[in-house]
């Protein structure tokens, strides 16, 4: 198992001079690759695409890491460095923005071109904005300033099994964005530089992930991660609907195959995700009710109460100390006996 292990992290975590050859590479094979119609070599760039893709997601936490040494040095943008809520709030408002900016870009060119391909995709991408507004608003409303773990975690529990409830919905429009490019072949060869847009968005969203899954994995805050789940399902379709853009060339037989087994998988990811996060949610929610005679006890209330009645008997004893006790003195007798003691 570890020597599996071993050569996982030597695949995916590779030196920084083969990340940045294997980025060069895809961005000078693009264009070739665009007008290519041999099917073997546009199945292999295309695996050699998403290999470039992970290793440089994956290596994008060392690269940011000299961008935010130079950003430490500036006085305003040190609290940006300094402070992981605002670091937070800063890429989950970017991210939605940038998400809308495309959904929207997606949704012009398919009326343009009277696409339901590009509509429906629009049309997803901006229901995922829509939720993740919603996060964001509750939180602004009812958590402090910058506060992404917040102080009411039940309550970012329900809105934590909403969104999971959602990415299951939304399975219905991913289920007929696949059928569009699978039953009616349909497909969409972007124009002139729009492939390289599509590519830097699918790199972005990627990122944005992997970045989001290595950096912030152990901040427990249900609003975060399922914010996270949302970048996770949009990266999922970019990403397919870049390859249908990838293969718009190719043969059609191998353009169906590509995309019913990348289709198949996202889903399968995207429904396992959040079958996960609803079974989390419930085994949590459910715990949190005890029976107690005629009443049902909260347990997390309980607990936050115990928390709230050990502060004040804590600082009430502290006050009693201070008034009742000269601690300076006790101070410099316990400093004394232990200055005598190593004598």
């Amino acid at each position: 198992m570890d020597y599996i292990r071993c050569w996982a992290k030597k695949l995916l975590f590779p030196p920084m001079r083969w990340v940045l050859f294997c980025a060069l590479v895809t961005i000078l094979i693009m264009p070739v690759m665009g007008r290519q119609e041999h099917t073997g070599l546009l199945g292999g760039v295309w695996i050699f695409f998403v290999y470039s893709l992970m290793i440089f997601a994956c290596a994008t936490p060392k690269m940011i890491r000299g961008v935010f040494v130079f950003l430490n040095a500036h006085k305003y943008t040190s609290m940006f460095v300094n402070d992981v809520n605002i670091r937070i709030f800063v890429s989950l408002y970017f991210n939605m923005v940038m998400t809308t900016m495309y959904a929207c870009f997606d949704l012009f060119t398919g009326l343009l071109d009277r696409s339901e391909w590009l509509i429906a995709i629009s049309l997803y991408y901006l229901v995922l904005t829509i939720i993740r507004f919603y996060l964001l608003s509750y939180v602004n409303r009812h958590h402090a300033r910058f506060r992404i773990a917040g102080r009411k975690f039940l309550e970012d529990l329900k809105r934590y099994r909403f969104t999971a409830a959602m990415l299951m919905v939304l399975l219905v429009p991913y289920c007929f964005i696949i059928f569009l490019m699978l039953e009616k072949y349909q497909a969409y060869s972007y124009r002139g530089l729009m492939m390289y847009i599509m590519a830097i968005f699918t790199i972005y969203q990627w990122i944005m992930v992997i970045f989001g899954h290595l950096v912030y994995r152990r901040i427990d805050a249900p609003v975060l991660t399922s914010t996270r789940a949302l970048n996770f399902a949009c990266a999922i379709v970019s990403l397919i609907s870049f390859e249908t853009a990838w293969f718009a060339n190719a043969d059609s037989e191998l353009r169906q195959n590509i995309i019913a087994l990348s289709g198949t998988a996202g889903g399968v990811v995207i429904f396992c995700v959040a079958f996960r996060m609803l079974l989390r949610a419930h085994s949590i929610l459910s715990l949190n009710i005890l029976p107690g005679g005629r009443k049902k006890i909260r347990f997390w209330d309980a607990i936050q109460q115990k928390k709230a009645d050990y502060r004040q008997e804590k600082q009430k004893y502290e006050e009693y100390i201070e008034k009742h006790w000269n601690t300076e003195h006790v101070d410099d007798y316990r400093w004394f006996k232990k200055e005598e003691n190593k004598e």
